[in-house]
C-alpha cells in the first residue's frame, strides 16, 4: 500500500483542484479516504477487512475504539479515513516482513 501512496501522491494532496483526492498526508501518517483504500486493496487482489486487521495488529494504522478508520476533514468534507503510516528513513519494507498476505 506504501508504493500505491507513492503512485497516486499527485491525489493526496489538497491544492490539487482538478483531479480526485484520495486523502493527505501529515506526518508520515497517509489518510486515505476508506472507500478509495478498499478499491485499491481488492484491484490488487486483497481482501481489505484481513489486511486492515493485520495493519492494526502491528501498529501501522491508527484507528478509532474497534473501527478501522478515523475521520478526517479533507477539503472541508469530514471523510472516514484509513491511517496508514508511512515508512521513514530507515524504516525499509521488505517483502519477508509481509509473506503471511500473501
Amino acid at each position: 500500500m506504501c508504493d500505491w501512496v507513492a503512485m497516486n501522491s499527485n491525489k493526496f494532496r489538497a491544492d490539487n483542484e482538478n483531479s480526485d483526492v484520495y486523502g493527505v498526508i501529515l506526518d508520515n501518517w497517509a489518510y486515505i479516504n476508506g472507500a478509495v483504500f478498499r478499491k485499491a486493496v481488492k484491484d490488487a487482489g486483497f481482501d481489505d477487512r484481513a489486511l486492515l486487521s493485520w495493519l492494526k495488529t502491528n501498529g501501522l494504522i491508527l484507528t478509532r475504539g474497534r473501527r478501522f478508520t478515523r475521520g478526517k476533514r479533507i477539503n472541508g468534507v469530514n471523510v472516514e479515513c484509513v491511517v496508514m503510516k508511512l515508512p521513514v528513513g530507515e524504516d525499509e519494507i521488505n517483502i519477508e516482513d509481509y509473506e503471511d498476505l500473501l
